[in-house]
């Protein structure tokens, strides 16, 4: 004789609404750039400018004797 056997209710599973802390993140701050000098040539300077200018820089602030 076949036994019965109680037969629970079916119960769907159904996705809940999650509700997630949204948290804003500011962009950053871009990084200023010194405004060029008017008077800077668009062209890049030659050695020997750099030389003569790295040399008057250095004897303004007495890092080697004038020669």
């Amino acid at each position: 004789m076949p036994v019965a056997v109680p037969v629970e209710p079916v119960v769907e599973a159904r996705a809940l609404p999650v509700q997630e802390d949204v948290v804003e993140i500011a962009a950053p701050t871009p990084i200023a750039r010194p405004a060029r000098a008017v008077a800077e040539p668009a062209s890049p300077p030659t050695i020997e400018a750099l030389l003569t200018r790295l040399e008057k820089g250095a004897l303004r602030r007495g890092l080697i004797g004038s020669h």
